[in-house]
């Protein structure tokens, strides 16, 4: 299976680098397309059409030439997003260099791969602004946080210590209540649907390990409460003693099966059997389906486990 990005490498690499004369004759022919597309665009003369189509192709030249330049920048940058590969950058830094070759002035005398580098840095950072997270973040919000993340490892291994708010603002140059407020916000944005390694447990979701704030344990237990209370008539006096001393109801004191049985002088196998029978019969009245089967039986909406806690 081919690499794209070696695929994309190979053939740029193939492209003629200009020579410091051909950039400058090259740079010349678009200033001059740029600045009749300025002035109208129609109704073009056949001169003015020889000049438009010299630019074009002394701008495509340009670019071809230069992007190699590209893929240098962009994968110095490549470290600092999570979401965007190789690709994603460097075609943000072509938007770039097009934008580059518009408005390179060959007379000012500076090479145009100097020129260009900012253009192109610039649509690869703000890609990674824009795009790298799920909520976006303005510009110098996001480049502050980018420069902390580089700085405060240097800070820490020079000092031995984090850096405090100040020296963040004082590096920043941006005032305190400022960089207080950059650093809440999160890093990333994760799903609910991750799955998360915990040691020695089975994969789970995230959402799986996040409390339920709506939970209230105490208006659940009082609503079991009130359906035992309701349900206790339908069992045999035997089997509500059984079930008011096995879990403690009514004031009364837990106590084993085996407290159980000596209480009623009956044996442990036998309180265990009136427990057993007491609970299903609970089960069907409370949920008001003697039909349910075995299975569906032992899916109680009364929690006996909290009654129990209680």
């Amino acid at each position: 299976m081919s690499d794209p990005v070696r695929d994309y490498l190979n053939s740029i690499g193939r492209v003629a680098l200009l020579t410091p004369t051909e950039e400058i004759e090259l740079g010349h022919a678009v200033k001059r397309m740029m600045a009749l597309l300025a002035e109208k665009q129609s109704d073009f003369t056949p001169a003015e059409k020889r000049i438009i189509r010299h630019g074009k192709r002394a701008k495509e030249r340009m670019i071809t030439a230069n992007l190699r330049l590209v893929v240098m920048v962009a994968r110095k940058y490549n470290h600092f997003t999570g979401s965007l590969d190789l690709l994603d950058l460097i075609q943000e830094g072509n938007i770039g260099l097009h934008r580059a070759v518009e408005l390179f002035d060959p007379e000012r005398g500076y090479k145009f791969s100097t020129y260009s580098f900012w253009w192109i840095r610039q649509g690869i950072v703000r890609a990674t602004l824009n795009n790298d997270r799920l909520i976006r973040l303005p510009a110098a919000a996001a480049e502050a946080l980018r420069k902390l993340n580089n700085w405060t490892p240097r800070f820490i291994a020079e000092h031995g210590r984090p850096p405090t708010l100040q020296e963040c603002a004082d590096y920043c140059k941006v005032k305190v209540p400022t960089i207080r407020q950059y650093l809440q916000h999160p890093t990333e944005c994760l799903s609910l649907d991750r799955k998360v390694n915990k040691e020695g447990e089975e994969r789970s979701a995230l959402i799986d390990m996040l409390p339920d704030e709506t939970y209230q344990p105490d208006a659940e237990l009082e609503m079991n409460l009130e359906k035992l209370d309701g349900a206790m008539h339908c069992l045999s006096d035997q089997q509500r003693q059984v079930i008011e001393r096995y879990y403690g109801l009514n004031g009364k004191d837990e106590a084993t099966f085996q407290g159980i049985a000596k209480e009623i002088n009956s044996s442990r196998q036998n309180v265990a059997d009136h427990q057993k029978r007491a609970l299903n019969k609970l089960r069907l009245h409370i949920e008001g389906m003697p039909g349910k089967s075995k299975t569906q039986r032992t899916h109680s909406s009364l929690n006996w486990s909290s009654i129990k806690a209680a």
